[in-house]
């Protein structure tokens, strides 16, 4: 009994001569979503920059807090004021530097990704 359906290799075959036409259409049916699509990924490149910074900041916060709570649970550290008064004098400062470099980089970030925008523009 004999199948209706065609062979695939006659498909195959179909397929291999109007290959060089798929393959113009198809690139000239995307090159229109071309820059569209530079521009997300500038626009991807940003925000995972902005993720990478405050995950620095969270990084920092974190080692500061472990530092203060090593600090706190040290008998010697809580007897003694000054060396208490220092170690949150340190924690104070580093969580102040890290906070400043973060709102640094947000004043930068906003000028780059103005400039990746412009780039793909």
């Amino acid at each position: 009994m004999a199948s209706d359906k065609p062979s695939p290799f006659v498909a195959d075959e179909l397929f291999a001569s109007s290959r060089p036409l798929v393959n113009l259409w198809f690139k000239h049916c995307l090159d229109p979503a071309a820059p569209m699509l530079r521009m997300q990924l500038a626009w991807l490149e940003s925000v995972n920059d902005a993720i990478q910074f405050e995950a620095e900041f969270l990084t920092a916060c974190a080692d500061t807090s472990g530092k203060l709570a090593n600090c706190l649970t040290n008998p010697a550290t809580l007897q003694n004021p000054t060396q208490l008064s220092e170690c949150y004098q340190q924690a104070v400062d580093q969580v102040t530097n890290a906070h400043m470099t973060r709102l640094t980089r947000a004043t930068e970030f906003s000028r780059e990704f103005r400039e990746r925008l412009w780039e793909e523009i």
